[in-house]
């Protein structure tokens, strides 16, 4: 005689039974719920990285300056072509301009990329763009930009320092680049920030590309990220307050307006963005 233990059963419908409706919008809730507390934190990472990034590629950038200085008596060219925010410029057409004396020294030959921000949405600055293409000469009536710009302190025309039109630059060597030695404490280049309005390409100059922050680099190469928030007491303002005043104007500033914004560094009080800089190494 044979025996076997007895067969477990089950009726179907309970083996074979999925998730409820409610179990699902459980799960579905508590992933939701997981979704909304990483996102921030990744999206917060990934901008800490590109920041990071930028600030290493002004660092590169401040190479280039130190080198070029290095082999031209202390010498660089520091300011800008035609309107104090165009401290970026390297071409115009087939014509080079300030910035354009760094390439000529064939110190912008390779590794260009670098010199750029990669949070800055503005296709202009970004690198070998239908609107900034890449190398100069470009096509007339196109501007070859880096993603950096440098301080407003003279006025240049193509490759030469000029003696300004419109703004009240006083210079100790109307003519000739700068001196390094005469930027002790200050400022002297940044990643792009404050282009003017520009309704037709949605450009908000108050929106910078790093929130509250502007990575910026000093006379001794040492580099870090300035806010936008702090008070310059020689005029009681932030940089957003010039940014916020820069979109207000509907375009580019000009004279004592120009100078208020950017860089005023001849009155008793000196002011304007580049100062705001200065005040907070």
């Amino acid at each position: 005689m044979s025996w076997s233990a007895p067969q477990k059963t089950c009726r179907r419908d309970r083996c074979s039974r999925g998730f409820t409706l409610v179990e699902l919008l459980v799960v579905i809730g508590i992933i939701a719920l997981l979704i909304s507390i990483l996102l921030p934190s990744l999206s917060k990472a990934r901008e800490e990285a590109k920041r990071t990034m930028c600030l290493s590629n002004l660092k590169q950038f401040g190479n280039i300056l130190n080198i070029y200085a290095s082999a031209n008596g202390g010498r660089v060219p520091i300011g800008y072509n035609g309107n104090k925010h165009e401290g970026y410029m390297v071409a115009s057409g087939a014509s080079m301009q300030m910035l354009g004396n760094l390439y000529d020294a064939s110190l912008m030959k390779q590794g260009v990329e670098s010199y750029y921000c990669p949070s800055k949405l503005d296709t202009r600055f970004q690198y070998n763009t239908a609107e900034n293409p890449w190398p100069p000469p470009v096509p007339a009536n196109i501007n070859c930009r880096l993603g950096m710009t440098v301080r407003p302190h003279v006025q240049f025309s193509g490759e030469v320092p000029t003696s300004p039109a419109s703004t009240n630059d006083i210079q100790p060597f109307r003519g000739k680049f700068p001196q390094l030695n005469m930027f002790r404490g200050k400022a002297i280049a940044a990643e792009i920030f404050g282009e003017p309005f520009n309704a037709g390409l949605a450009v908000d100059p108050s929106i910078t590309s790093h929130k509250n922050l502007i990575n910026v680099m000093y006379d001794d190469w040492s580099a870090g990220a300035c806010g936008i928030n702090a008070v310059d007491p020689n005029d009681n303002t932030t940089i957003l307050d010039k940014l916020k005043q820069l979109k207000a104007s509907g375009g580019i500033p000009s004279g004592q307006t120009m100078n208020d914004i950017y860089l005023d560094e001849i009155s008793a009080k000196p002011h304007g963005m580049w100062h705001n800089f200065d005040m907070q190494k």
